[in-house]
């Protein structure tokens, strides 16, 4: 890497680059002239930078592996991956599994003095607009260290769940189809156990596109709200995708339901995972121009807690935020979203 490989666009505001220098010096003991130094050359994506430090210094950092004491993770990423945009589809999937495979997430040890990071692919994967073609290089990439649920495929598109196998396994699943949606868009539905016992159950969505289908996307979002207020009171429950919700169409969450990004403190930097102003694959498809820059939160991660609570979420932040060099895009029109929680 040189720092040319960042351009002046990729450089945010000088309050989030001190931010993210400062965070970088917390994960890896440095300061925050080694942040700047890594940032730089890493497009200022602090999840590629720390990568990119430990593989340069052979760092030490958290995994499963542990001395026992130490709290057990659970992540789960959340990503459209645009199948449906035939431009460089499989270097695109290749790119979101590699994203997958070397993620890095922050690790807050609550009730201790340290705070470090840990390199740990996703405890669980969200895909939306899955299609055969990129379907066939993700298999062929994490089959190794996930298992696919398996689904029928009534559409040409469809959601796909990946659990990793050293953590989660499937008890059971079930698609459970939208009555009124055009689109053939439905929930994919697993009950998994974590580490051989936290109960959780998975639904990944996606829910309809357009702004003349806000009211099918309402009822559709009603209905995973009440799934989730219907399930059992031990049970951990995630509901996300790409729900293509604008604010004004939620502006109350159910009771007794946490929406993640405002969990984690509604980071400004990573509200947004569809983004004309960040992600040029949206221009290229004529949804923006240089008038006319849209973004929004389209992509969220509800969670109704247990009873006792198991969990507690430790970091929130967006993923797929660097071009791919061999066909000069994104991996996707969306950016995706990774949520990290520790099992108390």
């Amino acid at each position: 890497m040189s720092s040319t490989d960042c351009s002046e666009n990729d450089v945010p505001d000088e309050r989030t680059c001190f931010r993210l220098c400062n965070e970088f010096a917390e994960l890896t003991q440095t300061d925050s002239a080694c942040g700047h130094f890594f940032l730089q050359n890493c497009s200022w994506d602090l999840s590629v930078a720390v990568s990119y430090f430990l593989d340069k210094n052979h760092a030490q950092f958290v995994d499963d592996s542990s001395p026992a004491g130490t709290p057990k993770r659970f992540s789960l990423l959340s990503w459209n991956i645009d199948g449906l945009d035939p431009h460089s589809v499989k270097s695109r999937a290749s790119a979101v599994a590699d994203i997958i495979l070397e993620l890095v997430c922050a690790l807050d040890l609550i009730g201790r003095a340290s705070f470090g990071c840990c390199r740990t692919m996703p405890t669980a994967v969200f895909l939306q607009e899955v299609v055969e073609e990129n379907l066939l290089v993700l298999r062929e990439k994490l089959s190794s260290d996930y298992e696919e649920l398996s689904r029928e495929t009534p559409c040409n598109y469809f959601t796909k769940t990946f659990l990793h196998r050293n953590s989660a396994y499937c008890e059971a699943t079930q698609v459970v189809p939208f009555e009124e949606s055009r689109m053939g868009r439905d929930m994919m539905v697993a009950q998994v156990t974590l580490f051989g016992e936290v109960q959780c159950c998975l639904v990944n969505a996606h829910l309809e596109s357009g702004r003349q289908y806000s009211e099918v996307r309402k009822k559709q979002l009603s209905t995973a709200f009440s799934l989730m207020h219907a399930a059992d009171s031990s049970v951990n429950i995630f509901f996300g995708g790409d729900l293509n919700l604008r604010d004004h169409e939620i502006q109350t969450v159910p009771e007794g339901i946490v929406d993640l990004w405002r969990a984690n403190g509604s980071p400004a930097g990573e509200k947004y995972t569809w983004d004309s102003t960040k992600n040029d694959n949206i221009a290229s498809k004529g949804v923006a121009g240089k008038s006319y820059r849209p973004r929004c939160r389209f992509d969220r991660i509800y969670m109704k807690h247990s009873t006792p609570r198991l969990m507690t979420p430790t970091e929130f932040k967006l993923v797929g935020k660097r071009v791919i060099r061999s066909s000069l895009c994104y991996p996707s029109d969306h950016f995706g979203i990774l949520c990290c929680f520790q099992l108390l």
